[in-house]
């Protein structure tokens, strides 16, 4: 009898050391239940996440002869691209196609100044489009001389856009160095110092990021 029972009971814990840990244990690891999932395990929401009323595309279009305005038109870009959410497309004036304009939530125009006023190409394009309404927009240009037009093209990119329904947006401040381009961004690039100087690059970057902050605010319906 105390055999049959020794050998019952030997059997039973030849049994239990034999069978895997209950289900949601680790094969193996004994009978110590598994560790549920926690909030602190789980990968946390991003802050940088984007919401869909912080997803804007932004547009930029501009023409340049030597090159001038395709650099304060890249630092445009440089700016949009400081604000999370916002997208950005860089387009010769001659390459941006009816599609382009459709998907934009806002649009920057660039040209430099011939002989006072918007270089033919960008005129063309200006007159070729139609209504753009209820997009943002903004203006850059860029000039040999000090006095040479850049403010007054500034200012035709700007009326051409109102006309066309946009919101223009302004100024370009920097307090900290006293930098401003109150209409919008633009460069000196003749003598003494020829070509876009850092400080004028960066007073492009300013209105890019401004052009989609103001983008992504009026998309949300508050500032």
């Amino acid at each position: 009898m105390k055999r049959t029972i020794f050998n019952s009971l030997l059997t039973v814990l030849i049994v239990l050391a034999s069978t895997p840990a209950y289900a949601g244990g680790e094969p193996g690891g004994g009978n110590a239940p598994a560790i549920p999932p926690s909030s602190t395990n789980a990968p946390a929401s991003s802050s940088a996440t984007v919401s869909a009323d912080e997803a804007v595309n932004i547009l930029i279009v501009y023409f340049s002869m030597t090159g001038n305005t395709e650099k304060m038109a890249t630092g445009v870009q440089e700016g949009v691209e400081r604000v999370a959410g916002a997208t950005v497309t860089l387009k010769k004036v001659d390459e941006v196609t009816n599609d382009d304009l459709a998907a934009a939530d806002g649009i920057v125009l660039g040209s430099p100044t011939y002989w006072g006023t918007i270089a033919t190409p960008m005129k063309n394009f200006l007159d070729i489009t139609g209504f753009w309404g209820g997009k943002v927009g903004g203006a850059f240009s860029t000039g040999a001389l000090e006095t040479g037009g850049k403010e007054s093209v500034v200012v035709s990119l700007l009326l051409a856009l109102m006309m066309k329904g946009v919101i223009v947006v302004g100024p370009v401040y920097d307090f900290g160095n006293f930098q401003a381009g109150s209409l919008g961004a633009s460069a000196m690039t003749g003598p003494p110092d020829e070509g876009v100087s850092d400080s004028e690059l960066e007073e492009a970057r300013k209105l890019g990021e401004r052009v989609a902050t103001i983008t992504q605010q009026l998309k949300r319906g508050s500032p």
